[in-house]
């Protein structure tokens, strides 16, 4: 019962970093910053 659990709050947490990730794509802002983070 409580891996269940766990595996439901894992899942839950990756849909909602999905949903953010392309919430900042529909802005486009997300590729800037990863951009400059990495180029140097």
């Amino acid at each position: 019962m409580g891996r269940k659990n766990i595996n439901y709050k894992i899942e839950n947490a990756l849909l909602k970093l999905i949903e953010s990730f392309q919430k900042k794509q529909k802005d486009q802002n997300w590729e800037d910053n990863f951009q400059t983070k990495y180029k140097q």
